[in-house]
């Protein structure tokens, strides 16, 4: 859903000149994930990694769309690793590839962001490793908190917001990520994302 407003007459991703596939990834609470899976509830679905996502993305097209190749793949953020990953693993499918804000291996920052966002929730006293009655909502708002402060620079985020304008400015992005993500869901794809180094098949090499 939050790709679906890049898309369209004259956007990032055209419509009018391109047939246009969203595929909600692995752990997004639309496609497989810990949230709705009945078999394999929260922390029993088992953990899974970006190569995973983009192996279940490569089997959608193929074997139940019968798409054999792409003009483009193209990714936001953990898309942008996905697309990283589709040029290591399907390389010909596609003429194009797009990472967009997304890497093919996480730096210290990166992974210092993210076991930031992972402790805050198995931090709270409310996680219950994912057997919570009622949604972590201290949990989530402090990631919502951490992630908010890395979307920007410091300057972008003081020339835009306003310390009157604060309050609210943090209410809408806590509300928007409870409203948007199960937290067994954001474990998850944390987990993935942690783990992603499209290079490990190749001694670490990334010109490799």
């Amino acid at each position: 859903g939050r790709m679906l407003g890049q898309v369209g007459p004259g956007k990032l991703v055209d419509s009018s000149k391109y047939c246009v596939i969203l595929v909600d990834a692995l752990g997004d609470g639309v496609s497989s994930s810990p949230s709705n899976s009945k078999v394999q509830p929260r922390m029993q679905f088992p953990k899974f990694t970006i190569r995973d996502m983009v192996k279940s993305q490569h089997a959608l097209l193929t074997r139940v769309l019968k798409i054999s190749h792409v003009h483009a793949v193209i990714g936001i953020s953990m898309g942008g690793m996905q697309t990283f990953q589709w040029m290591v693993s399907y390389p010909s499918f596609m003429d194009e590839a797009i990472p967009i804000v997304g890497s093919p291996r996480l730096t210290s920052y990166d992974l210092l962001l993210w076991t930031a966002e992972l402790h805050a929730i198995e931090y709270s006293k409310d996680w219950d490793h994912g057997n919570y009655t009622s949604p972590p909502v201290d949990a989530m708002d402090t990631v919502a908190d951490i992630h908010t402060m890395n979307l920007t620079t410091p300057a972008y985020r003081v020339s835009h917001t306003s310390p009157a304008a604060f309050p609210k400015f943090l209410d809408d992005s806590q509300e928007s990520t409870l409203k948007s993500f199960d937290a067994n869901d954001w474990v998850r794809q944390l987990q993935a994302m942690m783990a992603d180094d499209v290079s490990k098949p190749f001694g670490g090499s990334i010109e490799k």
